[in-house]
């Protein structure tokens, strides 16, 4: 199996939490992101985290422990593209994971992306992990790169969704699912559908983030849409994620965890 290759995803929406605003701001701002989709091989849970290193000045990560719930209409899929920042920074020969289950070492990938240099496992590679457990990182560090850092972070149990109303009342609109782990998980979901009847093909989606405490209300104009569209056009992607981050005052990093549930058939 072909385990994927994740690319940072940050905006550049303001400062990075930890830099002050004042007259005597760093020149640049050292930041660490590890990014982790977990997947099932052989029947066992492993995670291929994927780290990259770069100047972080003027750039916002994105915190699952600042999620407010929303709800809004989009086309899909959604064009915008990441932003993906530049002045790759070194960190060491390798980075180390460490989970309950084994320990793997991320080295630096030869092909240079968008100008930045990944650490990463080779190809087919992972860890095994217990869901809802928690890992180590370690930096080593370089020099005249990124500094020495090591740090825990939490990943996320699996989750369901309970039965999703094809033919919902439009004002009570209420989608639950299991295993809600409260503030500091965030839970995105993505309802996509049409209403073009000649085709079954989504162009449109529900989109929601929302705090991860196990039920949200869809707005009565949103749950309407979704009551007229074309049947065969419904499917759900979603995905539960979790940050963790450490900030030393001159440098940041942060470990990102996610966990994806797709649907497809509805009562």
């Amino acid at each position: 199996m072909q385990l994927f290759r994740a690319l940072v995803l940050v905006s550049a929406a303001g400062l990075l939490a930890g830099c002050n605003l004042s007259s005597n701001l760093p020149s640049s701002y050292p930041v660490g992101d590890v990014s982790i989709v977990d997947t099932v091989v052989n029947g066992r849970p492993v995670m291929a985290p994927v780290a990259v290193f770069f100047d972080g000045l003027n750039v916002t990560l994105p915190s699952s422990t600042n999620v407010a719930d929303s709800c809004v209409q989009a086309s899909y899929p959604l064009t915008n593209p990441p932003f993906i920042p530049n002045g790759t920074l070194y960190a060491g020969d390798s980075i180390t994971v460490t989970t309950d289950s084994g320990t793997v070492q991320l080295r630096p990938d030869s092909a240079v992306i968008s100008g930045l240099v990944y650490y990463q496992l080779p190809t087919d590679s992972a860890v095994a992990f217990t869901p809802g457990s928690s890992m180590t990182v370690t930096v080593p560090g370089s020099p005249t790169g990124y500094p020495s850092v090591a740090m825990q972070a939490g990943t996320v149990p699996p989750y369901s969704f309970n039965a999703i109303d094809t033919m919902p009342d439009p004002n009570n609109f209420v989608i639950t699912w299991t295993s809600p782990q409260g503030p500091g998980t965030a839970l995105v979901i993505s309802l996509q559908f049409t209403t073009d009847t000649t085709t079954t093909t989504p162009d449109q989606q529900i989109y929601c983030s929302l705090v991860d405490d196990g039920s949200v209300t869809i707005p009565s104009l949103l749950a309407d849409s979704w009551r007229k569209a074309v049947p065969a056009s419904r499917h759900l992607d979603s995905y539960k994620w979790k940050t963790s981050f450490r900030g030393t005052g001159s440098s940041g990093l942060l470990v990102r965890f996610q966990h994806n549930v797709s649907k497809s058939v509805f009562p």
